[in-house]
């Protein structure tokens, strides 16, 4: 587990990403959801996610 300096999220949809898809979802008062399928679009957000990662301070045990 690691912490970010501030907040990022607001509840506004969720973002999942697995094997060569992302799927979005909304969470609160839009009704939608979709999977992409995209290589290139799931290693960038995963890439994203690593450097988001990397800068969040580990939790203390």
């Amino acid at each position: 587990m690691r912490y970010l300096p501030r907040p990022i999220f607001e509840n506004v949809a969720g973002l999942y990403i697995y094997d060569h898809n992302v799927a979005v979802i909304s969470a609160l008062k839009e009704s939608y959801a979709m999977i992409i399928e995209s290589h290139e679009l799931s290693t960038l957000l995963k890439n994203i996610w690593q450097c988001i990662w990397e800068s969040a301070e580990p939790a203390e045990a």
